[in-house]
């Protein structure tokens, strides 16, 4: 194996962060958490610095490019939960259905 991948992630809990790891330990790749941050902010900044590697959606705004795929082991999908009110308002149903369909587009 090679050397231990820097890994940048939010804090617990995080579906993402939780998905990378299980798929890297599962791969048996050598990793080391070398950012944890409670702030996207300072994730943003981590990636962009490349302090490391983040698992992130295609949402998360950044100018660098994603690893190509044989560069590390495929991720699974990772579920997204969205819970409403009963009933809604005009301007939070038009923003629930943006959410929907950013999630869906990814």
């Amino acid at each position: 194996m090679g050397s231990a991948l820097g890994f940048l992630s939010a804090e617990k809990p995080c579906r993402f962060r939780e998905a990378a790891i299980a798929t890297l330990e599962a791969a048996e790749r050598p990793y080391r958490i070398a950012v944890e941050t409670p702030n996207l902010s300072t994730l943003r900044a981590a990636v962009q610095a490349k302090l490391g590697v983040a698992c992130r959606t295609p949402l998360f705004p950044i100018d660098l490019a994603p690893l190509p795929s044989h560069v590390l082991p495929p991720l699974p999908s990772i579920a997204c939960v969205i819970a409403t009110a009963d009933k809604l308002g005009p301007a939070t149903t038009r923003l629930h259905e943006v959410f929907v369909q950013a999630i869906l587009a990814l």
